[in-house]
């Protein structure tokens, strides 16, 4: 399957009075035109983060409806409000925030993952692989953005050029491949590959095996030296 992204937080520097819509200079606390408190935009941006934290995905939204209102530019909102659209499963909403903050962010390589994501929601594989090219271009050494491409190709049939992305996936991120590993097995068994497709199996056992031994040598170092 799709590996998820991360979410991110940006600034932007102009603020836009509520009220009468006049440009306020930032810092200032009361619009010099009408005199009403300003309230701006990441401060709004701030509240919706929070309300998607605490799974408060309509709160997080309409946060962000007023983010948008105040500032238009300000590209984090659309990127926000559409994870928080994905949460709730309304994928076409999500898709326009998406492409809205694309068309503001072009080199920011997570405009296009998360599109891409959201085209891979709407099974949409091929919009989703020529969103993840981008991604790639501008971000080569993105594990998830190979595993992501590997699965939509898999999707439309091209099971070898799969198989080429979940191998990129693990020499970008070896010790956190066990998502492509599985990916890239199914991938051999839909070619008849059952020795390959064992081989990538074990490969995601030992990963997790790793990852579990790992977390208890920290639980045992961890008693020693309190006891």
């Amino acid at each position: 399957g799709y590996a998820e992204g991360s979410s991110m937080t940006t600034s932007s520097n102009s603020m836009r009075c509520q009220q009468c819509q006049n440009e306020i200079a930032q810092g200032l606390k009361f619009c010099p035109q009408c005199g009403a408190a300003v309230v701006v935009a990441e401060s709004l941006v701030t509240l919706g983060i929070e309300a998607y934290n605490e799974g408060e995905y309509e709160r997080a939204i309409q946060d962000y409806d007023e983010a948008i209102k105040l500032n238009p530019q300000i590209a984090v909102a659309y990127y926000n409000r559409g994870s928080a659209y994905r949460a709730l499963g309304r994928s076409e909403q999500a898709l326009r925030d998406f492409d809205e903050y694309v068309k503001l962010k072009p080199d920011d390589a997570d405009g296009y993952f998360k599109r891409a994501y959201t085209y891979d929601d709407l099974n949409q594989y091929r919009e989703a692989i020529a969103d993840l090219n981008e991604c790639i271009r501008l971000d080569p050494e993105n594990p998830f953005a190979y595993n992501n491409r590997g699965w939509s190709y898999y999707n439309v049939g091209d099971v070898q050029r799969a198989i080429e992305d979940y191998h990129e996936a693990v020499r970008v991120d070896p010790e956190n491949a066990q998502l492509a590993y599985v990916n890239m097995s199914a991938a051999y068994d839909t070619l008849g590959n059952a020795d390959q497709a064992e081989i990538a199996r074990d490969h995601a056992l030992d990963i997790v095996v790793t990852r579990r031994l790992r977390k208890l040598r920290k639980v045992l170092k961890f008693a020693l030296t309190v006891a």
